[in-house]
């Protein structure tokens, strides 16, 4: 009966009870603060960049560093993971930030082709052509011509600007150091003849066709001086080949 009388008497419920029927109480939110740092702004480098293939998975050593200039510790502060790192073409390395870390950063590295080694009998048996006469021999001229004319048949053949390098090196001084002093002699004496035939040949080739044709190395000459890399494998070895005068 009282609560009739309050009700009549105009007296709400809310204010009866201090509560309003159809609301419901909804909790506080904070707002979650990851306080975690992101090695996106950290320095990542890598102890290599660019490998050569040889059929193994490449791997190189990473290094994470903080603003702070501290390294930061692989397993412990981030993971490292491997991606295309076998074949020829672009790696990558992903660094995962674990615990006081957090975000990721990927770099790439590249696996490049191996250089061709230069077979050093075969480089032997062409370069002995430049000591298979001397001046004033029979048919000097054509000898002079088809020396030449063999010579950047070869370099362009194997393209020696692509081949190691340290090959060639060692290639051409194992064969000049194994020339009696008799034949070192010839070596000087014809080695200029026959560079300045190789030079024109690759400035001025039709001025060589007729000398060249007599030869009987017309064809392959032809062939040789339309390699695109021609200039570069004859500098090669040229530069080589005058490093023993």
């Amino acid at each position: 009966m009282l609560l009739k009388k309050l009700l009549a008497g105009g007296l709400s419920l809310t204010l009866l009870f201090g509560v309003s029927a159809c609301s419901s109480h909804k909790p506080e939110t904070t707002q979650d603060s990851d306080q975690r740092v992101d090695v996106s702004g950290l320095t990542v480098t890598l102890e290599k960049t660019t490998y050569t293939y040889d059929g193994k998975a490449k791997t190189p050593k990473v290094t994470v560093t903080s603003e702070d200039k501290e390294s930061l510790k692989e397993g412990t502060d981030y993971t490292v993971t491997y991606a295309n790192n076998v074949n020829v073409g672009t790696a990558t390395v992903t660094v995962k930030g674990k615990k006081d870390y957090k975000g990721s950063v990927v770099k790439n590295f590249n696996i490049v082709k191996a250089s061709k080694t230069v077979d050093a009998k075969a480089m032997g048996n062409v370069l002995d052509e430049i000591i298979s006469f001397e001046e004033g021999d029979s048919g000097t001229s054509m000898k002079i011509t088809k020396s030449a004319a063999d010579l950047l048949v070869y370099v362009t053949s194997i393209q020696l600007s692509k081949a190691d390098q340290k090959s060639v090196k060692s290639a051409a001084d194992a064969w000049y150091n194994n020339l009696t002093t008799d034949q070192k002699d010839i070596y000087k004496n014809n080695l200029d003849t026959i560079e300045d035939t190789v030079d024109g040949m690759l400035s001025s080739f039709k001025s060589y066709k007729a000398q060249l044709d007599e030869a009987g190395v017309l064809d392959i000459a032809t062939q040789a001086v339309k390699v695109k890399t021609a200039k570069k494998d004859w500098k090669v070895l040229k530069s080589q080949l005058d490093s023993y005068e």
